[in-house]
C-alpha cells in the first residue's frame, strides 16, 4: 500500500523528487521551480495543508515540500532542457558575428534600425526586472506561462511603439489615426517575427525565447498552460494539446526557414520596417500610403547596398526574394495565431490576447 502524501496527507503517488507525495503535490513542486515561483505566506503561523484545503497557501505547501525533502535540483535534472539534443545550432554563421554595417555606408535606415534597437535590448533589461532579482547581476531566463506572456507582451506595446517612432521620423509625423492603423496591423507580425528571430539566434529548439528573456518551456508545456489561481475549465494538459501545436507550426513555418537562410540582424531589421510599411490597409489616407510606398522604396535601396558592399553578394536581388519568401510565412502564423484567440475565446479558457488590442498611449 502507498504511503500517504508527506505534503497534503493526501493518497501517495510514490517517490517525487525524493519525496513520497501525491501526483497534484509533485506537479505543485516542479511547476514552483521550473518556473522559479516565490511565494509568501500572510498568515502569521505556517497553514496547514491538507488535501481540500491544499490550495490556500502556496508558502506554506512549498515550505512544506522542502521540509518533506524534496529536491528542486531533481526537477532541473529530470525537465533536462540544458542537455537536450538542438534541432539545430548557431555557428559562423550567428547573426552576430555578421560584418557590420560602417557609419559612411549609404544605409541610414538600417544603421538607425541596429542603434535604436540595441537600446531597446538595455532598455527591456530594466523595464522587465522582476522585484526579486539583483541590480547587480542578470536575471536569470526562467519558463514563463500564458498569463505572464500577455501580460508581458502588454507592456511590451509601448516600448515597441517608441522603438519605431524613434527609426522613423516619417513614423512619427503621421496623425495619430493613422499611426494607429499601422500599429494595430504591424504589432502581432513583428511579436511573431522577433520571437522566431530570437528562438533561432539562441540556438534552442527546446524553448521559444521572449524579448524579457524568459522564455516558453516547448518540453514541458503544460507549464505554459498552469493554472495557478484555479481558474480555468480544461486542465494544463487538456490546453496543452488543444495549443501547443501553434508553437510546432512557429517552429516549422518561420523558425526553420530562418535557419536555412542564416538570416541576419540587418535582414531581421529590413523584414521588421518592411511588415511595418504596408501600403494597402484599410482606411489609409492617400498620403500616408506613400509615405509607405517611399519608405519601402528606400529600405530595397539599403538592402540591396548592404548586400554589395557589405556582404559582398554578387545577386542581391536572388537573396531578397529568399528573404521575402518568409512574409507569407509570417502572415499564415498570425492567422493561425489569431484562430487560436477566437478558439479560447469562445470557449471562455486559456484565453490569448488580441493584440490588436494593445494600442499604447505613446502613439
Amino acid at each position: 500500500m502507498l504511503k500517504r502524501c508527506a505534503i497534503c496527507d493526501d493518497a501517495g503517488d510514490g517517490l517525487h523528487f525524493s519525496a513520497v507525495a501525491c501526483r497534484a503535490c509533485a506537479a505543485f513542486f516542479r511547476r514552483s521551480v521550473a518556473m522559479g515561483r516565490t511565494y509568501s505566506c500572510r498568515g502569521a503561523t505556517p497553514c496547514a495543508v491538507r488535501a481540500k484545503a491544499r490550495k490556500l497557501c502556496r508558502a506554506c505547501r512549498y515550505s512544506r515540500c522542502l521540509a518533506a525533502g524534496m529536491k528542486p535540483s531533481e526537477v532541473q535534472s529530470q525537465k533536462g532542457s540544458d542537455s537536450l539534443p538542438l534541432v539545430y545550432s548557431v555557428g559562423p554563421s550567428c547573426p552576430s558575428d555578421i560584418p557590420m554595417i560602417s557609419e559612411s555606408t549609404s544605409t541610414p535606415i538600417l544603421n538607425r534600425l541596429n542603434e535604436t534597437y540595441k537600446q531597446l535590448e538595455g532598455i527591456r533589461k530594466i523595464f522587465h526586472r522582476r522585484p526579486s532579482d539583483s541590480l547587480f547581476r542578470e536575471s536569470q531566463s526562467r519558463a514563463t506561462n500564458n498569463d505572464e506572456m500577455n501580460e508581458m507582451y502588454q507592456k511590451e506595446a509601448t516600448l515597441v511603439a517608441d522603438f519605431i517612432s524613434n527609426c522613423f521620423p516619417d513614423f512619427s509625423t503621421l496623425p495619430s489615426d493613422q499611426k494607429i492603423i499601422l500599429f494595430k496591423n504591424f504589432y502581432l507580425a513583428y511579436v511573431l517575427l522577433e520571437g522566431s528571430y530570437l528562438t533561432y539566434a539562441s540556438g534552442r529548439s527546446d524553448r521559444i525565447t521572449l524579448p524579457c528573456g524568459d522564455y516558453i518551456d516547448l518540453v514541458n508545456p503544460e507549464l505554459f498552460y498552469v493554472d495557478l489561481d484555479n481558474k480555468e475549465v480544461i486542465t494544463p494538459a487538456e490546453a496543452a494539446k488543444i495549443f501547443h501545436p501553434i508553437f510546432d507550426f512557429f517552429h516549422r513555418s518561420l523558425i526553420k526557414p530562418m535557419i536555412l537562410e542564416k538570416i541576419d540582424r540587418f535582414e531581421f531589421f529590413f523584414l521588421v520596417a518592411i511588415i511595418l510599411w504596408d501600403q494597402g490597409l484599410e482606411n489609409m489616407t492617400e498620403e500616408s500610403q506613400e509615405v509607405c510606398r517611399k519608405s519601402r522604396e528606400s529600405l530595397f535601396s539599403e538592402i540591396n547596398i548592404y548586400y554589395s558592399r557589405v556582404r559582398r553578394i554578387e545577386e542581391p536581388s536572388f537573396r531578397i526574394a529568399h528573404i521575402l519568401v518568409l512574409l507569407p510565412a509570417l502572415q499564415r502564423c498570425v492567422s493561425r495565431y489569431e484562430e487560436d484567440v477566437e478558439v479560447s475565446l469562445a470557449f471562455n479558457f486559456y484565453v490569448s490576447e488580441d493584440f490588436s488590442k494593445f494600442i499604447p498611449a505613446n502613439l
